[in-house]
């Protein structure tokens, strides 16, 4: 993911840094991925760690809608259950 935003951002006509936005995106999934694969590391029973894993997809999904809502100015509740 970090290289399609790296050339992403390279092929576009902006003032973004590419190599900036691809570490971010590096960062951002590194974060999200471990987040959701942890679970299943901690736990013995599959059925407590894929319920971990829902609240922490339901998590990451209300702090990402939050921040968008918060940066673009968009009703929140909306963009949270789209």
């Amino acid at each position: 993911m970090a290289s399609s935003e790296y050339l992403a951002q390279a092929s576009e006509d902006g003032t973004r840094n590419p190599l900036k936005s691809s570490l971010y995106t590096f960062v951002a999934y590194l974060f999200t991925v471990s987040l959701l694969v942890l679970p299943y590391f901690l736990f013995e029973n599959c059925f407590v760690a894929l319920a971990c894993v829902v609240a922490n997809v339901i998590l990451i999904i209300l702090l990402f809608s939050f921040y968008v809502s918060v940066a673009r100015d968009l009703p929140f509740w909306r963009r949270f259950w789209r």
